[in-house]
């Protein structure tokens, strides 16, 4: 196997692919390694972790076609640190890397060491859906995804089609983001796939990175599995099988109770108050206390003290104080867009789910951490 290839088309490879090696300390040692195949005059690198394959194609300079497996890291660590043509020729499984005057001989592994993936089964749908749109709503609903792995059915992403609309939703039980766009060409046939699909989380990363560089995506549906295309890379995943929650049951209205308040400087506040408000080891909270035209943003942590803030606000209906994870709110109010933020409040003395929107299609949807008002007063 010998052939050359540009340093700056390897790097970008190399970070396509990247996110889908596994490097897990518990992971099998080829999955660690990239598959580098080199034949009519394309290089193909394929990464894996199991869960997601993630491919991409680059041109090379092909003498001898040949295929093996590297260490992704070190092979990402030469591509960043030159620049350049970079030879490569394998031999007895050791492979030989110049590049001007540098050189490096790595340890490969045998192509049949690589994990293979079985051919999708059963019939499949497709929809094409721009890169820039793809990434956003993968990044809004992404810090919502359970990341505790006991329910696998919410470590991912749901992506379900109704109503004319295309809809991404992410819940770890305690919040929940969505967004929808316009029914894409196409769209009416994924009903013969069912009523959604879960994409694994890892997957939801690899593909939200591999778009924003894409014009298009292709996304081809099936019963098992989720393939993407774009220009020069794609990426498989298998599908979760279980069902998804009753997201819709769960998802409150938008009520005559709510308040109306500058989005960064509802996080800014939040950020400097939540040090105060330890509700345990893991979260932070704080306490939100609307009156009239201000909102009252405070914690408290024992030794700390307390923190209280107020900014602006106004608000419709009679509002009651919650106390909700600092963490929930600031995430959604990152990837909500528009200069404000609607909080729609649930009414009645009882403290509820609180129901959040920008100027865009997001929802947030909180359940507050505590069910009772909080001690703190402004």
């Amino acid at each position: 196997m010998k052939f050359t290839i540009e340093s700056a088309a390897l790097k970008t490879a190399m970070n396509r692919v990247k996110p889908a090696v596994d490097h897990s300390s518990h992971g099998l040692p080829v999955t660690r390694h990239v598959l580098l195949s080199a034949k009519d005059e394309l290089l193909t690198i394929t990464a894996t972790n199991f869960d997601v394959l993630a491919e991409c194609r680059v041109a090379a300079e092909v003498d001898t076609p040949g295929a093996l497996c590297l260490d992704a890291d070190k092979l990402a660590g030469i591509a960043s640190g030159v620049s350049g043509p970079i030879s490569f020729l394998a031999s007895d499984h050791q492979v030989a890397i110049s590049v001007g005057r540098s050189r490096y001989r790595m340890k490969a592994m045998g192509e049949l060491d690589f994990p293979g993936w079985q051919p999708d089964q059963g019939g499949s749908r497709e929809i094409t859906l721009t890169g820039e749109i793809l990434a956003e709503c993968l990044a809004l609903v992404e810090p919502a995804m359970s990341r505790e792995g006991v329910r696998a059915n919410l470590c991912g992403t749901y992506i379900t089609w109704k109503d004319e609309e295309l809809r991404f939703v992410a819940t770890d039980g305690a919040r929940m983001h969505q967004t929808h766009i316009p029914a894409p060409l196409g769209m009416d046939g994924l009903a013969e796939i069912g009523p959604g699909v879960i994409v694994p989380g890892k997957a939801c990363m690899v593909l939200k990175v591999l778009s924003r560089e894409a014009d298009n995506v292709l996304l081809r549906f099936s019963m098992n599995r989720l393939t993407a295309f774009g220009e020069g890379w794609s990426l498989a995943t298998r599908l979760v099988s279980d069902g998804y929650v009753s997201y819709e049951q769960a998802t409150p209205s938008q009520g005559n109770t709510k308040l109306e308040v500058d989005r960064v400087r509802l996080a800014a506040a939040i950020n400097r108050v939540e040090g105060f408000g330890q509700i345990d080891a893991k979260y932070s909270g704080v306490a939100l206390f609307p009156n009239g035209t201000v909102l009252s943003v405070a914690g408290q942590g024992g030794e700390l003290g307390q923190a209280v803030e107020e900014i602006d606000a106004q608000t419709t209906g009679d509002l009651v104080p919650v106390t909700v994870r600092a963490r929930s709110l600031t995430d959604i109010l990152k990837v909500l867009t528009g200069d404000n933020v609607t909080i729609y409040w649930p009414a009645g003395e009882k403290p509820g789910t609180l129901r959040l929107e920008g100027e865009g299609a997001g929802i947030g949807v909180i359940v507050p951490w505590m069910t009772r008002p909080p001690e703190i007063e402004p």
